[in-house]
């Protein structure tokens, strides 16, 4: 979501989100960006596994720079506040009880 927050790129997986997911979805993203952009991301395991910290240079060449949230703050991370409004106000338990 971007800081106007009038942009948002989604990415869909079946199964667990790991380190790998999100690097495939990022090098996506990267083919999207025309100037210098910050991906602020929290600080999940996955965001600081080796295979991810090792893409992190070749980003920064391509214009992308990651800026990690400090630790133990949801209230910074605007994707949070979309998550929970998605939860409680635009979808209701029967639309996602499975994947159909």
């Amino acid at each position: 979501m971007n800081a106007d927050g009038n942009e948002l790129y989604t990415f869909d997986v079946k199964g667990t989100i790991n380190a790998d997911f999100v690097i495939n979805s990022i090098e996506i993203f990267i083919d999207k960006i025309r100037k210098p952009t910050v991906l602020v991301i929290d600080n999940a395991r996955i965001h600081h596994a080796k295979v991810f910290q090792e893409k992190l240079e070749l980003w920064q060449n391509k214009g992308l720079y990651i800026f990690y949230l400090p630790a133990y703050s949801p209230h910074l991370n605007r994707i949070e506040r979309l998550w929970r409004h998605t939860k409680y106000y635009w979808l209701k338990p029967s639309d996602y009880q499975d994947l159909e």
